[in-house]
C-alpha cells in the first residue's frame, strides 16, 4: 500500500473509531434532549459528527477567480468561508484557494496542492475539469469536485462529486410523491435536452419505485399556448373518464416564467377537478415576487432547505447573511448553500464511504454517498401559496387523501450539519 493511502485507510478508521466513542460516551451520559422540529424539518443534535476538520489541517480549494464561471465560484466560496467562520477558531482548517481558471490544469493543481501539504481538496467546478479528474488513474489526496462527470464510469476512488443536479430534483419529486400514496402520475415536459434529461431521472425512478406513468406530453417551450398538450395530458386521466382508478398527479417540468403560463391554462382546462401538481425548484425564486407567486400558487415543488426550510438555531442563517451579502441572494443564493454543504461535507468522506447509509443534512438536501462516490440530495417537497412558499404537510395528500404513514420506515442514521 501506498503511503497516501495508508494515511487515507488510517484516516478512514480513525472517524469509525470517533464515532464509536461518541456513542459510549453519550450513552452513559443518557445524551442531550433532541431539539424540536421547525417548520417541518427535522434538527439534529450539535454534537460534532465523526470526520471533522483538525485544527489547522491544510485544505486546497479550486475555484475559478477568471472568466464566466467566476460569479458563481465566488458564490460558493462565500458560502464556505461563512460556514469557516461558524467554527470555534481552534477547530478551523487551513484553507487555501488556488485559481482553477485554466480547467485544463486541474489534475496538475491537485497534485500541487497534495505536494505542499493538502490533505483534502475542495473543487474544481467547471465540468471538463471534472472529467479531467475523473479520467485519472489515481489523485493522492481525497478530492471534492464540485460538479459532476459527463462520462468515466469508474472515475479514482479518492474523486468525489457534489453538484446540484437537476435530474437529483426529479428524483426527489418521484420519492415525495411517491411518499404521499400516489401510485400513478402524467407528465408535462419541454421538448429538448433540459425536459427530457429531468422526464427521463423521474421516469427512471418512479419505475424503480413501483409507480405507473399514465401519460407524457411534450409541449414546445418557444410557445405560449399549450392548450393542445393539456389537453391530451387529462385526457388521460382515468378518474375524469369515470374509470374506478386512483387519480393521478401530474409531474411538471417548467422554469418560472413558463409555469406562469401553463398552470393558468391547465386549471382552466381541467374544470371543477384540477390534479395535484409536482415540479422541481425551477418554479421558484430566491427573490420574492408578488406578482409571480400569486400566478403560481397551488403548484407543489422541491427545493433546498437553505430556501424553503431552514433550520432555526443554523449558525450560518440565510435571513442573517443576506442583510451582509448579495452573493446569498437571487441566482447565486443555491450556490452559496452549495459551499457550505461542501466545506462541511468534505472532512467527513471518509467516513461516509465506509458507511453507505450515513447522511448528513445540509443546506442542499440531505446529502448521501452512492456507490460511485456521488453525492446524492433528498429535498423536502414546498407549496406554493399567494404570500410565498411553505412546507407542505408530511402526511396528507394534495388531494385530501391520507398518504402511507411512513414512521414505520427505517431511517438511515444522520450527521449533524450544525456543527461543521
Amino acid at each position: 500500500m501506498s503511503p497516501r493511502r495508508a494515511v487515507w485507510s488510517r484516516r478512514v478508521l480513525l472517524n469509525a473509531a470517533l464515532l464509536l466513542l461518541a456513542a459510549a460516551l453519550a450513552g452513559c451520559a443518557g445524551g442531550p434532549g433532541r431539539p424540536g422540529v421547525a417548520a417541518g424539518r427535522e434538527v439534529t443534535s450539535r454534537a460534532a459528527p465523526p470526520g471533522g476538520y483538525t485544527p489547522g489541517e491544510r485544505v486546497a480549494v479550486l475555484l475559478p477567480q477568471t472568466g464566466r464561471f467566476a460569479a458563481p465560484a465566488g458564490a460558493v466560496r462565500a458560502g464556505m468561508l461563512a460556514a469557516e467562520q461558524a467554527q470555534a477558531p481552534g477547530k478551523r482548517p487551513a484553507l487555501r484557494f488556488f485559481d482553477s481558471s485554466d480547467d485544463q490544469d486541474a489534475t496538475a493543481l491537485v497534485r500541487q496542492a497534495a505536494a505542499e501539504g493538502a490533505r483534502l481538496v475542495i473543487g474544481p467546478l467547471q465540468k471538463r475539469a471534472v472529467d479531467q479528474l475523473a479520467a485519472a488513474a489515481s489523485l493522492p489526496v481525497p478530492t471534492l469536485a464540485l460538479n459532476v462527470t459527463s462520462g468515466a464510469p469508474h472515475p479514482p476512488t479518492e474523486l468525489f462529486q457534489f453538484a446540484l443536479s437537476p435530474e437529483d430534483e426529479a428524483v426527489a419529486v418521484a420519492n415525495q410523491a411517491w411518499a404521499k400514496g400516489y401510485r400513478r402520475v402524467l407528465m408535462l415536459y419541454p421538448d429538448g435536452p433540459w425536459g427530457g434529461r429531468l422526464a427521463r431521472a423521474f421516469r427512471e425512478q418512479w419505475g424503480r419505485l413501483g409507480g405507473q406513468i399514465v401519460d407524457g406530453e411534450v409541449y414546445d417551450p418557444s410557445s405560449d399556448s399549450f392548450a393542445q398538450p393539456i389537453q391530451r395530458l387529462l385526457s388521460m386521466d382515468g378518474a375524469r373518464q369515470g374509470q374506478r382508478l386512483e387519480r393521478p398527479f401530474i409531474f411538471l417540468v417548467a422554469t418560472a416564467p413558463k409555469a406562469r403560463k401553463i398552470w393558468p391554462q391547465m386549471q382552466q382546462a381541467a374544470g371543477s377537478y384540477v390534479p395535484p401538481v409536482f415540479c422541481t425548484s425551477h418554479i421558484h425564486s430566491s427573490q420574492f415576487d408578488p406578482q409571480g407567486v400569486q400566478e403560481l400558487a397551488g403548484l407543489y415543488f422541491v427545493d433546498i432547505p437553505w430556501l424553503i426550510a431552514p433550520s432555526p438555531d443554523e449558525p450560518v442563517s440565510r435571513r442573517d447573511l443576506e442583510r451582509n451579502s448579495s452573493q446569498v441572494q437571487g441566482d447565486y443564493s443555491r450556490l452559496y448553500a452549495m459551499g457550505i454543504d461542501a466545506y462541511r461535507l468534505a472532512p467527513r468522506l471518509a467516513y461516509m464511504a465506509s458507511h453507505p447509509d450515513a447522511s448528513l443534512k445540509g443546506e442542499t438536501g440531505t446529502l448521501r454517498l452512492n456507490p460511485l462516490r456521488r453525492v446524492r440530495r433528498q429535498l423536502p417537497l414546498a407549496r406554493m401559496t399567494s404570500s410565498g412558499p411553505v412546507l407542505a404537510g408530511a402526511q396528507t395528500r394534495p388531494d385530501g387523501v391520507s398518504s402511507p404513514n411512513s414512521s414505520a420506515r427505517a431511517r438511515a442514521p444522520h450527521i449533524a450539519a450544525a456543527a461543521p
